[in-house]
């Protein structure tokens, strides 16, 4: 047996003041709280929020929308059509042929399944 293994189970079954102690100690950490000072930690959940938001959209916009371009049927030359693709990039699996409309909005939890066997399966 590992002897790390034993001092825990040691710990917590014993009836020892320092077995006690220990656990004490433990507990006390576990639960340990920092107050939540509103001046100081509401401006900075703002700025954690701005800063994730912004992070978010411009890999939406630089990244996760013209890699999803690529796979429409009329490949990433599509400016204007005002794709609004969220949440990452959606799923396909198979040989499909993706047409999409103007001011569509697509989740990137979307899944796109077509046939294996089919040669081009039109969504």
């Amino acid at each position: 047996m590992n002897t790390l293994h034993n001092v825990k189970r040691w710990v917590k079954t014993t009836r020892h003041p320092l077995g006690a102690a220990i656990r004490g100690l433990h507990t006390g950490w576990r639960e340990f709280e920092v107050p939540a000072l509103s001046p100081v930690y509401k401006p900075l959940r703002l700025l954690h929020q701005a800063l994730n938001q912004l992070a978010s959209e411009t890999a939406r916009i630089l990244y996760w929308t013209p890699m999803f371009r690529t796979r429409l049927r009329h490949g990433p030359q599509g400016l204007g059509n005002q794709l609004y693709l969220f949440g990452g990039m959606p799923l396909v699996q198979g040989n499909l042929i993706i047409e999409m409309g103007r001011h569509c909005r697509l989740s990137g939890q979307t899944t796109f399944s077509g046939r294996w066997r089919s040669e081009q399966t039109r969504c």
